[in-house]
């Protein structure tokens, strides 16, 4: 059985995820800075959810709004898209079906990162036809090895892109200084780059129909 390891905040684990966008719940109702619902990245399609684990929602999941109209952009797990990572504020996994400190070996529980960019890539996550970031995240606290990365207890971005190609045109700046208050380096990277296989070439499908119905409207 693979241990976990105690790692420090000075010294996280770094691995690789994807993230969508999506507008900020308003203050004081995001779910608690907990997970331990994500599913494990295996090898094949789209993960099952372990049950029971889906954090409740305070009351209230209005977006925020910036100053006049446009909707302030954050950072939300693919699977688990109510789990708002906001910036400056740090995730802590808890397995909320069995009670345990997560990660731990006998469960799925914990925030993933993948081992690298390529193994992220091979994995087939059900992704939304919506604006993407995959990035670096950091782990620490109990970090546990996994087959595809590592599982850790606490979690927060290192560095993060912005697919260009899921994103208009005219949009795309203002997407990336979005992500501006999470203090980490930003950037963009194409689709072929963050997604590979049918995963790629259904985005880029989506994406391009997406257009053409704009310009149609």
């Amino acid at each position: 059985m693979t241990e976990a390891v105690t790692r420090p905040r000075s010294d996280p684990v770094i691995g690789w995820r994807y993230w969508q966008l999506a507008p900020a719940l308003r203050s004081g109702t995001e779910p608690a800075l907990r997970s331990g619902t994500e599913p494990a990245l295996r090898s094949g399609t789209e993960p099952a959810l372990r049950s029971g684990t889906e954090p409740a929602l305070r009351s209230g999941t209005e977006p925020a709004l910036r100053s006049g109209t446009e909707p302030a952009l954050r950072l939300r797990s693919v699977t688990q898209r109510r789990i708002e990572w906001a910036p400056g504020a740090v995730l802590r996994a808890a397995c909320l079906g069995a009670g345990h400190r997560a990660p731990d070996e006998r469960c799925d529980c914990g925030l993933y990162g993948a081992r690298d960019l390529p193994t992220l890539r091979e994995h087939g996550l059900c992704l939304a036809p919506e604006a993407l970031v995959v990035g670096q995240v950091a782990l620490w606290g109990r970090v546990l090895p996994d087959v595809s990365g590592s599982r850790g207890e606490y979690a927060a971005p290192a560095s993060l892109w912005v697919v260009r190609e899921l994103v208009l045109e005219e949009e795309l700046s203002g997407v990336v200084s979005s992500l501006e208050p999470y203090g980490v380096p930003v950037d963009t990277m194409a689709l072929a780059d963050a997604v590979a296989g049918v995963t790629e070439r259904t985005l880029a499908f989506q994406a391009m129909s997406a257009r053409a119905s704009r310009t149609r409207g």
